[in-house]
């Protein structure tokens, strides 16, 4: 009887050990769950408040006197909840976002074609699920950085050519001449035409910033050019497509490797085409993320290219200039990203 009575407490001890070792383990699990939704709620009011900045950026001109907050957003699908609070001023801003759920409480702050002889100073990345291997062709270039894919989809901000362009109903044209603009002649025209009829059709830009809105084609002739004059500055939003035959080119005057001395933009609804040549060196930023764009140069490329399928045939470098890395909030295409964050 004594031995059955010691044999009954040895079990009934390891059953309750066994019951609260199962309770524990299911709190434990509870508790990571809760931590685990919570870090995610603080991760959406994250992106709540970074959408809510970049909505407020498209409003011009820009406003911080009232910057976004937001306390106890339920969010759909589960019992979490975020708050979030935006500070500081445009020389930086934090996020300071708080997911709740349960007793659970987490904080997050946050403050490609290219041939023989082609050298790349720096990285380049694909799209998301692409491989780099395959996707970025180096026929015998040198890529001095790292090849990889994004790790998340990005999606790009789409350029819309200012309303504010005088339309002029026309086509800028030079046949066998050469035609110069300024700003005063800035506006939207139906495209740019420029021949050879013995002599080449030449554009030139000249006395500041023109900002030229085209609606139809580009056309540069065999030998014809663009040509942006030193101390001026050229920005085309174009709808369509740039067609550069032979020996022709889209050119600065004297590069003096300034990217944002032109300016092209892809403002076309449907899938486009550029096709741009220089003379000599390349100095300017390609911004379509729509288009497909082959850039042929003379000599080195200094800039930045954003586009849909990209191919470099040029035979010499290419380079990214860090200065367009220093923007403001009135250019185009700007948006707020998170620079770091962390957790607490």
């Amino acid at each position: 009887m004594p031995l059955a009575l010691v044999a009954v407490m040895i079990l009934l001890a390891m059953g309750v050990s066994i019951m609260s070792l199962g309770l524990q383990g299911r709190i434990y699990s509870i508790r990571i769950a809760s931590d685990i939704t919570a870090r995610c709620a603080a991760d959406s009011g994250l992106t709540m408040a970074l959408f809510e900045m970049n909505e407020k950026l498209h409003a011009k001109p820009w406003n911080d006197s009232k910057l976004p907050e937001a306390t106890n957003v339920s969010l759909p699908y589960c019992d979490a909840v975020c708050s979030y609070i935006v500070t500081g001023y445009l020389s930086g801003y934090s996020i300071t976002s708080i997911g709740k759920s349960g007793q659970a409480q987490s904080t997050s702050d946050s403050s490609i074609t290219l041939n023989t002889g082609v050298a790349v100073n720096g990285d380049v990345r694909i799209g998301r699920g692409g491989n780099p291997d395959t996707a970025i062709k180096d026929l015998g270039a040198t890529i001095a950085g790292f090849k990889y894919g994004a790790t998340e989809n990005d999606p790009l901000p789409q350029i819309a050519a200012p309303t504010d362009l005088f339309y002029m109903g026309t086509p800028i044209a030079a046949k066998g001449s050469t035609v110069t603009i300024s700003p005063a002649d800035s506006g939207t025209y139906t495209g740019i035409d420029l021949k050879s009829t013995g002599q080449p059709g030449v554009l030139e830009v000249d006395g500041g910033t023109v900002e030229l809105h085209i609606t139809g084609d580009i056309e540069i002739g065999q030998s014809c050019e663009i040509v942006v004059k030193d101390g001026s500055s050229l920005i085309l939003y174009v709808d369509s497509d740039i067609h550069c035959r032979e020996s022709s080119g889209i050119n600065v005057e004297n590069p003096a490797k300034e990217a944002e001395t032109l300016k092209l933009y892809a403002t076309g609804e449907g899938t486009q085409y550029f096709d741009i040549k220089a003379k000599s060196e390349w100095v300017g930023v390609i911004y379509a993320p729509n288009a497909d764009v082959d850039l042929y140069a003379n000599g080195d490329v200094y800039g930045s290219v954003v586009t849909n399928n990209f191919e470099f045939k040029a035979g010499g470098n290419y380079h990214y200039d860090k200065a367009l890395k220093k923007v403001k909030v009135d250019d185009e295409g700007v948006r707020f990203v998170i620079k770091r964050w962390k957790e607490e």
